[in-house]
């Protein structure tokens, strides 16, 4: 086992509406100080938080306990509350501390859920450009109402398998999901990229909560968003160069700059797109 959690969301209480086990941050802390040296021997490590980017401050808090951070060297987010942002502070402060992205995904109720892919675009482009390894989407299979889920929360998986014909189809997240995956290979490393104007992947108030959402995932405004064109970066283990780049808005021709090469690109509307060179 490479890892393991003190507890899933161990902040949240879920309104009262589902069982929960919220974990005090001293209480956590406890355990971490006893579990630790329990599984020095197999090697498994121990990955802090396993919550939203707003709890950033109990990771700073954590990280700066030496009886703590012997024990903890990872950080598990997830994407609910807060803006990927908030990871670098993180980041910043603890630069050899690595850091994944374990949980985020979608609302089966939305319209658009099939074909948001720009908006799972954009989302990858912020949380890669802050500090995560990996990303890892929940969840993986639900049938056309968000079932089997135990829940009063609205979710959707990856793909969706009908209930009664069992036909599979693959939705936006899913789309978004393998085309980065296609293009970071194992080993990747992000390289920092930033539009004309200077400005990151991912702003804060870019990515807000969709009007009339019943769930708290961030997703894409069909407003002010559009207009910008969302990137993420990466060297392969081969040498070569990737560059994601999602366009929620109409078609346009965009220019990219790398090692004092230009080159202008067609992107079509509402697409991702994957330029590589060596």
């Amino acid at each position: 086992m490479r890892a393991v959690t003190v507890q899933n969301e161990l902040d949240a209480d879920q309104g009262g509406k589902m069982p929960a086990c919220p974990w005090p941050e001293e209480d956590e802390e406890r355990l971490l100080v006893a579990l630790g040296p329990l599984l020095e021997a197999s090697g498994t490590k121990i990955w802090a938080l396993d919550h939203n980017y707003n709890l950033w401050g109990r990771v700073l808090d954590q990280l700066s306990k030496p009886r703590i951070k012997k024990h903890v060297e990872t950080v598990a987010w997830h994407g609910y509350l807060g803006a990927p942002e908030m990871m670098r502070n993180v980041k910043e402060r603890f630069p050899d501390v690595e850091m994944h992205w374990t949980e985020g995904g979608d609302d089966y109720k939305f319209p658009d859920y099939m074909t948001n892919w720009c908006k799972w675009g954009a989302t990858y482009s912020g949380i890669l450009a802050n500090g995560p390894r990996s990303i890892t989407a929940w969840n993986l299979a639900l049938d056309e109402r968000g079932r089997p889920n135990i829940g009063p929360f609205a979710c959707s998986g990856l793909v969706q398998i009908h209930s009664e014909t069992r036909a599979i189809t693959q939705t936006g997240l899913y789309w978004a999901l393998v085309q980065h995956a296609r293009a970071f290979h194992r080993g990747a490393v992000i390289v920092a990229s930033h539009d004309a104007n200077g400005e990151l992947p991912a702003v804060n108030g870019t990515l807000v909560v969709q009007p009339g959402s019943s769930s708290p995932e961030t997703g894409i405004p069909y407003s002010a968003a559009t207009s910008r064109v969302f990137h993420a970066a990466a060297k392969n283990p081969d040498g070569s160069m990737v560059l994601m780049l999602t366009n929620p808005g109409d078609a346009r021709e965009v220019t990219v700059a790398c090692g004092g090469h230009t080159a202008k690109v067609a992107l079509t509307a509402d697409s991702i797109t994957t330029l590589r060179w060596n």
